[in-house]
């Protein structure tokens, strides 16, 4: 550890061996990837807010308040987990992703089973132009991408359980290195 005095202040570098550790400030480049996980959440949710308050009928009548707040607290709940990384030690922050996945895979296995999605109308807040993108989807063609939604988020589960013993066994041999 190098320290340099400028006046009153004790300035410290990170030595070369810190910086194999992985004790460097990371800061700058976690907040970069904050801003695109931010963008991408406000259009996925723009994009189903313009489906309930257009009526365009892509959602059923099963979409009631309980599953309204269910879907878009988990979809927002992303931003709380990408964020934890650049204000919360790696391990606390894992704990937070893991809670994340667990809500979404709860509101994914809920939507599944009372599906309140009528696939033929997803297409419908797209511009024209941009209409056929979206439009080839059926109602089974949903079904079955909301199924690999639900198995995918299912994995993460288990994913960030195995990050987070990871994170804590390297936190104890940079505690050990440390002293």
């Amino acid at each position: 550890m190098d320290n340099q005095s400028q006046g009153s202040k004790t300035v410290r570098s990170i030595t070369s061996n810190e910086k194999s550790k992985g004790l460097e400030k990371t800061g700058s480049s976690r907040f970069a990837g904050l801003v695109p996980v931010t963008v991408g959440t406000f259009l996925v949710v723009g994009f189903f807010l313009a489906h309930q308050l257009w009526s365009t009928r892509f959602f059923t009548t099963a979409f009631g308040p309980a599953e309204i707040v269910l879907f878009y607290a988990s979809i927002l709940y992303g931003i709380v987990t990408t964020s934890s990384a650049i204000f919360f030690r790696e391990d606390r922050a894992i704990i937070l992703q893991l809670v994340g996945a667990v809500l979404w895979t709860v509101t994914t296995v809920w939507l599944y089973v009372i599906f309140p999605f009528n696939f033929t109308h997803v297409a419908d807040v797209v511009p024209g132009a941009l209409q056929f993108l979206l439009s080839w989807i059926t109602q089974g063609i949903g079904r079955i991408i909301w199924a690999i939604v639900t198995i995918g988020s299912a994995a993460f589960v288990p994913f960030f359980i195995l990050q987070y013993q990871a994170a804590r066994r390297k936190m104890k041999i940079k505690e050990v290195e440390i002293q």
